[in-house]
């Protein structure tokens, strides 16, 4: 029990830290990613990884649920709170290589975004990302990253999706 609360106290440390850090991006993640060049047979994924203390996941958050509607049927969304999936987040972290931090946002192969301004500048670069990863047939999410969701229970299958709030 004194681990779990070691976590969690590290994970709100973390938080806290993102406050001052808005926008940042991974640029080394994707060279880590699977290389796939069969065509895309699955959905493309955007995780957003967001704990509700947060400021910056409370602005993120409605924008992500209008990208969740206006590209229905084209991607496949998933909201995780990273208080309730802390071990999941922290390994997707550590997969990238990264920092805990949230909002953290991963789109299919590409490095991960973290941090939210607005829908302006942030936001653009959150859908920029979404519609080329969805018209690109190798922008996938890597198979270690799907392992990881898979094994907590928040993505079964090839597209059946559990969203964690």
């Amino acid at each position: 029990m004194g681990a779990s609360r070691l976590v969690r106290g590290l994970l709100i440390i973390f938080l806290m830290i993102t406050l001052f850090s808005s926008g940042l991006r991974i640029s080394n993640a994707s060279e880590k990613s699977s290389m796939q060049t069969k065509a895309k047979v699955e959905k493309t994924y955007l995780l957003f990884f967001f704990s509700p203390r947060c400021p910056h996941c409370r602005r993120a958050h409605p924008f992500i649920e209008d990208l969740a509607k206006r590209y229905k049927g084209k991607a496949d969304i998933i909201f995780i709170n990273v208080l309730e999936n802390t071990e999941p987040f922290l390994k997707v972290v550590q997969y990238y290589g990264s920092r805990p931090a949230v909002p953290f946002i991963v789109i299919g192969d590409k490095a991960p975004i973290i941090g939210y301004r607005d829908a302006e500048t942030t936001g653009a670069e959150i859908e920029e990302t979404l519609k080329n990863c969805i018209s690109d047939p190798q922008c996938v999410l890597p198979s270690e990253v799907k392992e990881i969701l898979q094994n907590y229970g928040i993505l079964r299958g090839k597209s059946q999706v559990k969203k964690k709030s």
